[in-house]
């Protein structure tokens, strides 16, 4: 059975492509063999497609699904399964942007504190090192813009993630409240 994703979980142009291509594969390699959530929301969506409406198309897909010995329960935790996996991925994110953040934000702010200390020592000597402060006066003005430029990258980078996790999280808390409310 080839399950389409994005349909299950109405992934749009308006989330960031990179971030849902990430969970899509997260969710695919962590994907369970037997019948599961997956599986199950790719008939209900099959047959919403062919207009069969919501509660019809649940328990439908669902009565079908228990002829091969799907249970409630194991629906359930089949579509917590991929929350959890989710929520991993969201972890790694978290652990990424952390890095990023100390690699180009702090790692500019180190050598803006260093550049400054260089310019008061120089102060201190002769009137012939104003040259060379005024070197560093200028790579310390270069560095403030790209510290605001990496901060709003990253701040794009977080606010798309967070963007696409909120919509995956939110279609499986629907689903999971209407297989609950539905079966």
């Amino acid at each position: 059975m080839n399950i389409d994703l994005n349909k299950i979980f109405n992934t749009s142009s308006e989330l960031d492509k990179k971030f849902v291509d990430a969970l899509l594969r997260a969710i695919k390699n962590n994907a369970i063999k037997e019948f599961d959530y997956l599986k199950f929301m790719h008939s209900v969506k099959s047959m919403q497609e062919m207009n069969m409406d919501v509660d019809t198309s649940y328990k439908s897909a669902f009565a079908t699904a228990q002829t091969i010995g799907l249970t409630k329960e194991k629906l359930l935790k089949t579509a917590n399964h991929y929350k959890i996996v989710l929520n991993k991925e969201r972890e790694h994110f978290a652990d990424a942007l952390k890095n990023q953040r100390s690699e180009k934000i702090s790692g500019k702010l180190e050598e803006v504190e260093i550049l400054k200390n260089k310019i008061l020592e120089y102060e201190e000597k002769m009137k012939q090192m104003n040259k060379e402060i005024a070197i560093y006066q200028k790579k310390i003005a270069g560095a403030d813009s790209a510290i605001e430029k990496e901060k709003e990258k990253i701040e794009t980078i977080k606010n798309n993630f967070v963007s696409s996790f909120e919509h995956f999280a939110e279609v499986l808390d629907h689903d999971i409240d209407s297989i609950n409310n539905l079966l």
